[in-house]
């Protein structure tokens, strides 16, 4: 009774949750497709520590460390604490030796089934829902989630313990008291994140944390609520927000990005130029292929004169990015203040020339279409014509001004 009461409690508060659990979401086939994408990071994660991994829980870390600036069917900004596929989740974690044990573990586990039930014509239950974990576990990495993982230890637990062995096995009745402590606890936990999701939906995302206080996402949201009132005391409240989300998510590059411009944006900053150059430099070591970390912290160093800092900040964007028109208009401006008034005017003029062909990049490969179509795009293409001309004409009135030798 209890258990079916706490059932319909869920399916009402967390149906959204439970549609992406069972990946049924809005995406359809694109979301199974995007699949690739992620495997094809994970293995470039897994070329570069194949033996040891980054470490259990840490694939998000590599994710983002090795995801690509884009990608036909994954919007960049998306990230995943999931592989989709159980065996790369472990090596990526723990390495080659991990999923070799994993593998391993499975083999012998499955004889000793074999064994038990090897006079049983018709499978029962248990069993065949083991062969569903197995199947959809390739694509998929279900035992992460807690039901999940609970119901997959009970059917192997059941699949030993029963058949018409010489009952020497350990008993189910001496963990049935931790298996009932822990379906509590998952389904107390998984009530309160159904209820703050609802809030959150509903954009209440200050009752969202009250329920939920560890979802760093729901910091992040409540930092961007504060940052469009644009003053002293909501760039300090913002500030607050996203130092913890920073602590429930310290490996998420773009809550440290937005540190270092709230910080930049505060009046009294001028005692805090280590902090905002750490924590540009930290969103940069998490995800190095993100242009737009490059770009920011590129500009926030020419506000601070730092000239040589900012060519090589817009110098690694443009490498990342050679199609879009931003890293190269900062680029333009430390040329210019270097008195190099010709190259400047070439980085201008090749920006201008990217901007005005936007709509033709698009019509290139799918990656620039979707790159245009992203805020990631639009942030990269975000300069004004009108500016360029102007810093342009500045640089060939130097150019005229000077005295031929």
């Amino acid at each position: 009774m209890i258990g079916t009461l706490l059932g319909v409690m869920l399916i009402f508060f967390a149906r959204q949750k439970i549609m992406r659990y069972l990946e049924i979401d809005q995406y359809g086939f694109l979301s199974t497709i995007g699949r690739f994408s992620i495997w094809k990071t994970d293995l470039m994660a897994l070329r570069v520590h194949p033996l040891l991994g980054y470490g259990l829980g840490n694939f998000q870390y590599a994710y983002i460390h090795f995801h690509q600036p884009s990608s036909e069917y994954l919007h960049y900004a998306k990230t995943t604490i999931f592989a989709h596929n159980g065996i790369l989740q472990t090596a990526v974690d723990g390495g080659l030796p991990a999923v070799f044990f994993l593998l391993w573990g499975f083999r012998n586990t499955a004889l000793l089934i074999a064994a038990k039930h090897k006079n049983i014509a018709m499978p029962p239950w248990y069993l065949m829902g083991l062969l569903v974990y197995a199947i959809t576990s390739l694509f998929n990495y279900s035992l992460f989630l807690p039901f999940n993982g609970l119901v997959f230890s009970a059917c192997i637990a059941l699949s030993l313990h029963g058949g018409d062995g010489d009952g020497r096995l350990i008993p189910l009745q001496s963990f049935q008291w931790l298996l009932k402590s822990l379906l509590v606890f998952f389904c107390f936990f998984l009530l309160l994140l159904a209820i703050s999701d609802q809030f959150a939906n509903a954009g209440r995302f200050d009752v969202a944390v009250r329920f939920m206080p560890v979802k760093s996402d729901y910091w992040y949201q409540l930092a961007l609520n504060e940052l469009k009132k644009r003053t002293d005391t909501n760039y300090d409240q913002a500030l607050l927000f996203l130092k913890r989300a920073a602590l429930w998510d310290s490996h998420d590059p773009f809550v440290w990005s937005r540190i270092g411009s709230v910080l930049i944006a505060r009046r009294d900053n001028s005692n805090q130029a280590a902090d905002i150059e750490a924590a540009f430099q930290q969103a940069e070591e998490i995800s190095p292929m993100h242009a737009p970390f490059w770009v920011e912290h590129g500009f926030y160093l020419l506000s601070i004169h730092d000239w040589e800092g900012a060519r090589t900040k817009f110098q690694r964007a443009n490498l990342l990015e050679p199609a879009v028109p931003l890293p190269l208009y900062g680029l333009g401006i430390v040329l210019m203040h270097d008195n190099q008034f010709s190259e400047a005017l070439r980085m201008f003029a090749s920006a201008k020339s990217m901007k005005e062909n936007q709509h033709k990049v698009e019509d290139m490969s799918p990656y620039n279409r979707e790159l245009i179509e992203t805020p990631y795009g639009t942030y990269l293409y975000g300069i004004d014509v009108n500016t360029i001309d102007r810093l342009a004409a500045e640089c060939a009135a130097q150019i005229h001004s000077t005295p031929m030798r």
